[in-house]
């Protein structure tokens, strides 16, 4: 049987509606409880959240399934995703969770499950859960339950382990080289990662200014973070920073900004990041984990220094495979989800920023200079909505488009969305400007095949 309940990062939809009405929520949590307190028997199980209005009801339906399973209860309250895996494995957790939509609109939110080492669960064991949930009745998909939107502006946060959190990333990432006249602001997305961002004003001995940073349950991600970076590039030739991090709503990913205002995206931060490790005889394997989607400039100028790009499907829970299989150090995806090696080992905005201060401060070289030999090819992503999703290989336009950007020497990832009901169809190579004409010509033949009526293809 497909596992239609989780997608590629957890299960996701609107709150209140399957797969996350109540219901679903409280089966899908006891299953995933009782395995793990099956495993480490007496251990609590962590949950944490982001700053969605509808989390503290869906966490009230946690608490009730943990009950029920007998399992204890550790309400870590906001806190980062990236912060609540660390913490798993640090408070000797049975397992855990975060309710969490990441980069989605406020209206969404998400139920993603971890081990008791921090790592998210294999396919495997999301499709045991799956089944669970299969095996009661089919709720009505439509009905909204109440109450859900009761948290607005009303947040439980832990000091205590968000400043454990922080203490970590500081620890992880010694910024005693870097001058205290440097200018940092970070956009919090109005998410999980505010308090974190927060504390580390208060003890940073550089200038560091927290944007987006007044969460009210209805407003992460709005216009500002990780999927608008925008907002932070404005803000910082603003206030003439010298650098800018837009985190997005759960913390696990990051893009960034030079002092230009220049977008810098995950494939950017992992040329930077390579080079640093590899010069300090710290890059195991000479290799790089990415995905299907990083670029080939990265790939092209990794290879300039003898480091190979190793590529996995999208999804940081692929790259964190393939890094622990190989005992890696580095791996990313463009999005901003970048793994460092570490225990949990997992995507992780703020250390992921952190980390690049760090550089800063031991090589005392600008950005500029340490991007200097790393130029993206051209990239368009086209999301076309897919009102149904015929295999890819019956669709004569997919092979078409993908022969048209081989003989071109360039790529194409065409994928559905495991998120939304998207096919994204990325093309990639030296020169995207003569192929335009034919690219516009196969895009609507396969609109055609994938839609019921009339729409328009978003592209980025």
């Amino acid at each position: 049987m497909a596992n239609r309940l989780f997608g590629t990062d957890g299960i996701r939809g609107r709150a209140g509606v399957y797969p996350l009405d109540a219901a679903t929520i409280q089966t899908a949590t006891e299953a995933a409880a009782a395995r793990a307190a099956a495993r480490l028997p007496g251990r609590p199980f962590l949950v944490a959240r982001d700053t969605r209005a509808s989390g503290p009801w869906i966490t009230r339906q946690v608490a009730a399934a943990l009950e029920r399973a007998g399992v204890p209860l550790l309400d870590a309250g906001v806190l980062p995703t990236p912060a609540a895996a660390g913490l798993i494995l640090d408070l000797g957790c049975c397992g855990g969770m975060v309710i969490s939509a990441s980069h989605n609109p406020a209206e969404d939110n998400g139920l993603k499950f971890f081990t008791d080492r921090g790592f998210k669960l294999s396919t495997a064991e999301e499709a045991a859960i799956a089944i669970r949930v299969d095996e009661r009745p089919q709720p009505t998909w439509t009905a909204v339950e109440a109450p859900l939107l009761d948290g607005g502006g009303r947040f439980h946060v832990a000091p205590d382990l968000v400043g454990r959190y922080v203490a970590r990333l500081l620890n992880r990432c010694p910024l005693d080289g870097l001058p205290p006249t440097t200018r940092v602001v970070v956009d919090c997305a109005h998410g999980a990662s505010t308090p974190a961002v927060l504390a580390l004003v208060d003890c940073a001995a550089f200038r560091l200014q927290a944007i987006c940073a007044e969460p009210d349950g209805f407003n992460i991600n709005r216009g500002c973070g990780a999927t608008c970076p925008e907002r932070v590039a404005a803000a910082v030739t603003a206030a003439r920073a010298d650098l800018g991090f837009a985190l997005d709503g759960d913390g696990d990913r990051i893009i960034a900004c030079d002092a230009s205002g220049r977008i810098l995206d995950g494939d950017a931060l992992l040329y930077v990041f390579a080079h640093h490790l590899r010069s300090r005889g710290q890059l195991t394997g000479q290799t790089v984990v990415g995905t299907v989607l990083t670029n080939l400039g990265l790939e092209t100028a990794l290879a300039g220094w003898g480091i190979r790009l190793e590529r996995t499907p999208v999804g940081d829970r692929h790259i964190q495979a393939r890094m622990l299989d190989g005992a890696l150090a580095l791996g990313g995806e463009p999005s901003g989800h970048l793994i460092l090696s570490s225990p949990a080992m997992t995507g992780d905005g703020l250390l992921a920023g952190l980390f690049l201060l760090h550089i800063l401060a031991v090589t005392r070289r600008p950005l500029a200079d340490l991007l200097a030999g790393y130029q993206p090819f051209p990239v368009r992503v086209f999301n076309l909505r897919a009102d149904r999703k015929p295999p890819l290989e019956s669709l004569p336009p997919v092979r078409a488009i993908d022969a048209l950007l081989v003989r071109r020497g360039g790529r194409t990832v065409i994928r559905y969305s495991g998120t939304e009901p998207l096919l994204r169809v990325m093309v990639e190579a030296q020169e995207l400007e003569p192929l335009q004409s034919e690219m516009d010509v196969l895009l609507e033949e396969l609109k055609g095949l994938i839609q019921s009526g009339d729409s328009t293809a978003a592209t980025n």
